[in-house]
């Protein structure tokens, strides 16, 4: 019977195994330009872990339409998934391992983001359709489009040439060979080998400042990072992948002074004019006249505990480098705008929350001044208790002495207390008393403003969608992720911003046990018209969804409802959601299953114990021991004074019944003799319980 334990045991270990499975992707293997495999496909809950090999990397989230750019969200910041660079020390290569987890079964488009890999074809995907528009290949086609060669002029997964440059060789501040020529395709692997630098892509018009994009923060072209190297430690590299391009590349090391005293690098410089390689040297070298490099400016925020900026403004120059250091309290430095200033400006600089609260531990943010002489404005997104913006905590870069001064900018972000332009906070209770409802369904709400979700029961989300498609998540949208509060008293909560434009905005939940909640009718909205594409409406369309709640439609259409009412083949990802529901259905049946029948078992196994002899007790062997005497402490002498042959010895005997007159036959001597004495069955306290 233990076996049959086993067996239901495992069902329920199965049962639980087919919830999740892990893909292994490796990461330019064997030094190619390449994922592999290049795309899989994947459910809901599956993990893909990427197994960086070699060389530089990054395995990092982007769009069908935009392959090689960062997935980029409302306000201009990166909510996708990136795994940072992974280099990988080709004198000791030791693979690194970084985890996406699949929360959708839609279409995931990813790229390296190393220069030029993309534009070589170095893309992966995760549940790419099989057919129409938004296949895989198309995808990679735009990718190589990127780099001026989407005929596949070059070979993918071939490299060109590894050209070497030492960085900081017997300690001097330079790079050997200073300059190099190269063509596209060539693998510039800078070594770094002493004290602290980096290898940054400039301009020659501005030989120590890096490529910054118009946020002032975003390095955009290319940067190794310091990579410090303490005496006797072991080099460390980063690698520079030539770009289809005629025209020099200019670098410098931006460690404080370095780039003042010449350590600059170049890539195809002309060898002679006013922009060779000693023309840019000399200009590197010019900067260190009035200051080696661009200057530090100090910002504290929250000193003594106040709501501030200290000092309140500033004025710099482009490339200067503002330090905001946060001492106390909770608060952010984020970009605003003169007209809007407690609300983020769309693609701006946000230091993000720092927390400090009654530590001694201070932290940084750096914001780098760009080109350009326009004042900058900025806030803390602070709201709780108060707003801190509407407290007239803000600052300023470069503010107008008259006009749109630094005053008027503050007196701007007061006026916005009690619900102004500086962002109200509403309230919505998700799953009060247990109903699959928003409460209210929808609001009004201006740009700033902050919508909080409460979750006060099961296991539900808030998730941005669309008019069209209610029941699928919008790409770059808000999602508070899966907040389980079940039957507890512990409430989760999480906050909307409403970004800046009068646009409705669509939420559902996308909980799909036992059924789902979207199609139930369970959606909510921020600013519906009251006509036309109203929230009815909305919740209309959420109801016909489906009983899957995933927009997926087949049958006549032979497709699925895609953005835009696009129609896009239907068969490959309508298999893939049959598939995911067919698989969770199974592995819940299967775990409950096995559950149920170990403890039935179990149960069995316990009273089979309790109704048998105990162990110690005296089963007679033979028919004549059993007939010999029934209900006796001692056997019977017999006529000379000795004991009947079979007796137990009195100091086996346990109870006033004496050896067990249950045994009935024969038959059952063996089985009561192994049940008494050698059970297989453990307690059935003792048994295994399965998982639901």
């Amino acid at each position: 019977m233990k076996y049959f334990i086993y067996a239901c045991t495992g069902l329920a270990v199965l049962g639980l195994a087919l919830a999740t499975k892990t893909h292994y992707v490796d990461v330019g293997a064997d030094g190619q330009l390449r994922y592999d495999p290049p795309y899989i496909h994947a459910h809901n809950g599956d993990i893909v872990e990427f197994i960086f090999k070699a060389k530089n990397h990054t395995a990092t989230q982007s769009s069908f339409d935009f392959p090689c750019s960062r997935l980029t969200n409302l306000y201009g910041r990166h909510p996708g998934f990136d795994s940072g660079f992974q280099p990988i020390d080709a004198s000791h290569p030791v693979d690194k391992t970084v985890s996406f987890h699949v929360q959708t079964q839609d279409p995931l488009w990813f790229y390296c983001r190393q220069t030029g890999h993309c534009g070589k074809g170095m893309v992966f995907a995760i549940n790419p359709p099989s057919s129409g528009d938004e296949t895989f290949d198309n995808f990679k086609k735009k990718a190589l489009a990127t780099a001026g060669d989407a005929g596949g002029g070059s070979k993918l997964g071939v490299t060109g040439n590894v050209i070497d440059v030492t960085v900081g060789k017997d300690g001097q501040l330079s790079y050997t060979p200073p300059h190099v020529q190269a063509k596209t395709g060539d693998e510039i692997r800078f070594t770094f080998v002493s004290k602290n630098h980096t290898a940054t892509q400039s301009s020659f018009d501005q030989p120590c400042s890096p490529q910054i994009s118009p946020d002032g923060h975003t390095i955009t072209g290319f940067d190794t990072g310091f990579q410090p190297v303490a005496s006797g430690s072991a080099p460390r590299q980063a690698s520079f992948i030539m770009p289809q391009t005629d025209k020099p590349l200019w670098f410098y090391c931006r460690q404080t002074g370095h780039c003042a005293k010449g350590m600059v690098f170049a890539i195809n410089p002309p060898p002679w004019g006013d922009h060779s390689f000693d023309a840019f040297r000399q200009k590197a070298i010019a900067t260190g006249g009035a200051k080696t490099t661009a200057k530090i400016i100090d910002v504290t925020v929250g000193k003594d505990g106040q709501l501030a900026y200290t000092p309140p403004s500033v004025h710099a120059s482009p490339g200067d480098q503002v330090r905001f250091t946060f001492v106390s309290k909770n608060h952010t430095a984020s970009q605003s705008s003169f007209d809007s200033p407690c609300s983020p400006l769309q693609g701006g600089f946000d230091s993000g929350f720092q927390f400090v609260g009654t530590s001694n531990h201070p932290l940084q943010s750096t914001f780098t001044v760009p080109e350009g002489n326009n004042p900058l404005w900025f806030y803390c997104r602070q709201k709780v208790p108060v707003s801190h913006c509407g407290k007239g905590m803000v600052f300023a870069i470069n503010p107008p002495s008259s006009g749109n001064t630094f005053d008027a900018f503050k007196a701007k972000a007061i006026a916005t207390e009690g619900g102004g332009g500086g962002g109200k906070m509403i309230d919505v209770t998700v799953g009060k008393d247990g109903q699959l409802t928003y409460t209210p369904p929808y609001v009004n709400a201006k740009p700033g403003d902050q919508v909080r979700f409460t979750f006060v029961s099961k296991n539900h989300t808030a998730t941005q969608s669309s008019f069209e498609n209610p029941c699928s998540p919008w790409q770059g949208g808000f999602d508070s992720g899966f907040k389980f509060v079940g039957t507890s008293n512990n409430f989760l909560q999480s906050t909307f911003t409403v970004p800046q434009g009068n646009n409705p905005l669509w939420f559902y939940c996308r909980q799909k046990v036992p059924s789902s909640h979207c199609a139930a009718g369970m959606v909510f909205a921020v600013n519906p018209p009251s006509y036309g594409h109203t929230f009815q409406a909305f919740q209309q369309k959420a109801k016909e969804s489906g009983a899957d709640g995933g927009g997926t439609k087949t049958g006549l259409l032979g497709g699925a409802l895609g953005e835009n009412n696009s129609t896009k083949s239907g068969g490959d990802w309508a298999e893939l959601e049959s598939l995911k529901n067919t698989r969770t259905i199974l592995s819940i049946l299967l775990g409950v299953t096995g559950l149920l029948l170990v403890l039935a078992l179990g149960a069995l196994a316990f009273f089979m114990r309790r109704s048998g002899p105990r162990k110690g007790e005296y089963v007679p062997t033979s028919l004549d021991d059993k007939d010999v005497h029934y209900g006796s402490m001692y056997a019977a002498p017999d006529l000379t004074g000795g004991k009947v042959p079979g007796a137990p010895p009195a100091s086996e005997h346990v109870g006033p019944l004496g050896y067990s007159d249950e045994v009935k036959d024969h038959d059952h001597d063996e089985r009561s003799r192994m049940v008494s004495h050698s059970s297989p069955y453990r307690d059935p306290y003792d048994a295994p319980s399965g998982a639901i």
